[in-house]
């Protein structure tokens, strides 16, 4: 731990999915910097606010009429899926159109929130709409040849369209300084909107998990919520497949932190990745997957950047799962060699100081050639 440097500026970290927060915040204390996290409030006393989650962040702010220092910089990091790049013309807007649906945007002010909160049926009747123009969306999908987003489901949709076209909206004052993601589906499809920002991974942090050298009596775990009718699909044709080879799928559909998750990952063989929609990827399950040692095998095609396919973790489409899955439970000379391979990758390389460091540097927010403890 580092001594607390009073010329250093003080940070406020949103917490944020999986307290993603509290993790940055501890990696900033211990480079010397004075931070907390929301929960302990104290937003007016930060001189940098740090939101490891997406501009709809910034809005739920402003409705809690929460206030910062006049100066305050503020960098957003995005964690959840945006849009896919790439659409055509006419995806690109309807998908506006479908970010729009909501009776705040149709009514601003004041009508549109009394509407939106009070009004029957009010979110009833946007979701159905929503629900015409994800239809129109999957028509031109068709057209147009991008036949592997037809089975994203539509909540998914309707959230990366809030997140991916509202951002500007969500900016509109331009109080965000520095915008960075954790992926590079994120960058690219801001890169088509004219936004250039940088691309830093989620680094690994220990309360992703640990080693801990348990007997890996689970063959394969699917950790994460069947909330969509695509993954529900895939987990039932898997289990079957397996459960005719006699191989075990456990699946946990329940809240599932700390030391619970990290003794139930050194209990698992292969980690199943099912990302949510196909041209992105949720980086903290590969994290916590690897450092407790369980090999990843992730559906679909979408680059996983930093990590490398072969290496780190294998990748395959849904119909080949079974299959693949199989050949690495029987062959564990080959799983152990990628399982060493990505523990040592996530622990020794990409760790959280040096994504909370290349933030520090790409923002210009400090000179950390003049931080004490930037060495390992």
């Amino acid at each position: 731990m580092c001594a607390r440097d009073s010329r250093l500026p003080k940070f406020c970290v949103i917490r944020g999915p999986v307290d993603i927060g509290s993790m940055i915040c501890d990696e900033l204390c211990n480079l010397g910097f004075d931070a907390w996290t929301d929960k302990d409030g104290a937003y007016s006393q930060a001189d940098i606010l740090i939101i490891p989650a997406d501009s709809v962040a910034l809005e739920l702010m402003r409705d809690r009429k929460i206030s910062f220092k006049q100066n305050v910089v503020i960098v957003l990091w995005l964690v959840d899926p945006l849009p896919p790049p790439g659409l055509t013309a006419r995806s690109d807007l309807i998908s506006q159109r479908i970010a729009n649906l909501d009776w705040r945007f149709i009514f601003p002010g004041r009508p549109g929130q009394i509407i939106h909160k009070y009004f029957p049926f009010g979110r009833e009747v946007m979701r159905l709409g929503r629900w015409i123009y994800i239809r129109k969306l999957r028509k031109e999908f068709k057209q147009s040849g991008t036949l592997n987003y037809l089975d994203c489901p539509n909540r998914e949709w309707e959230r990366v369209m809030v997140r991916g076209y509202r951002f500007k909206y969500h900016n509109r004052d331009n109080r965000i300084d520095h915008v960075f993601t954790m992926t590079t589906a994120m960058q690219h499809f801001l890169a088509g909107k004219g936004i250039d920002i940088d691309f830093i991974p989620i680094g690994y942090h220990p309360a992703f998990g640990e080693n801990l050298r348990l007997e890996r009596d689970i063959d394969v775990l699917f950790l994460g919520r069947i909330n969509n009718k695509r993954r529900a699909a895939i987990l039932h044709k898997l289990n079957k497949e397996l459960t005719a080879e006699n191989v075990k799928l456990e699946i946990v559909d329940k809240d599932c932190y700390g030391d619970e998750r990290t003794q139930l990952l050194n209990r698992t063989k292969i980690s199943l990745d099912l990302p949510r929609v196909p041209w992105d990827f949720g980086a903290g399950r590969f994290l916590m997957s690897m450092s407790c040692c369980a090999m990843v095998v992730s559906e679909g095609n979408c680059p996983k950047e930093p990590y490398i396919k072969d290496v780190h973790y294998v990748q395959t489409g849904d119909s080949d799962l079974t299959t693949t899955i199989l050949s690495y439970l029987r062959n564990e000379q080959q799983r152990r060699r990628i399982t060493r391979d990505a523990y040592n990758y996530v622990t020794k390389e990409i760790t959280l100081k040096k994504s909370v460091l290349d933030i520090l540097q790409k923002s210009n927010l400090v000179d950390i050639s003049q931080l004490h403890c930037v060495e390992e």
